[in-house]
C-alpha cells in the first residue's frame, strides 16, 4: 500500500482453469476460493492460498481434496468463514437456483450440507455476506 502500485507476485499451482463469479473467503493466514464458472461449467473445486507464503518466496495454490461428496457445481454463491469453517449459501448452475447451506471443515476435510430451520432465504446467486 505504501507504493500505491500493483505487483503481481510469482505463484505456482494456479488453480486449474480460469474462472468468474467464485466465491473467497480468508481463514488465519489462508484464503479459500470455490466454485465459479468456467466456459460454461459450473465447478464445486476448493483451493486454498497461504497469504503468509508470499513473504518467503515459495507462494502457490493448493487443492483441497475432501474426503467426501462436495456441493454440487455452481457459481454466484455466497461463502463466509467462522470458527475454523467455510460456509457457502446459494448460487446456481445455470439451470437451477440454490438455497442450500453447506458447511466445510478446515480441520476434518470434510463437507456437509446443513438442515436449517425458520425462515430460509429464497433460492438465489450474486448476493453478499459479511462478518
Amino acid at each position: 500500500l505504501d507504493t500505491k502500485q500493483w505487483y503481481k507476485p510469482p505463484i505456482q499451482g494456479n488453480p486449474n482453469v480460469g474462472r468468474f463469479a467464485h466465491s473467497a473467503t480468508v481463514i488465519g493466514s489462508k484464503m479459500y476460493i470455490f466454485g465459479g464458472q468456467s466456459d460454461g461449467y459450473f465447478l464445486n473445486d476448493l483451493f486454498a492460498f497461504d497469504l503468509q507464503s508470499l513473504n518467503y518466496g515459495v507462494a502457490q495454490w493448493e487443492f483441497i481434496t475432501p474426503l467426501n461428496d462436495p456441493p454440487a457445481g455452481r457459481s454466484g454463491q455466497t461463502i463466509c468463514a467462522y470458527n475454523d469453517k467455510i460456509y457457502i449459501f446459494g448460487g446456481t448452475d445455470g439451470d437451477k437456483y440454490y438455497n442450500d447451506t453447506w458447511q466445510y471443515d478446515i480441520q476434518t476435510n470434510a463437507w456437509s450440507e446443513l438442515s436449517c430451520i425458520g425462515y430460509i432465504p429464497a433460492p438465489r446467486k450474486n448476493h453478499v455476506c459479511e462478518r
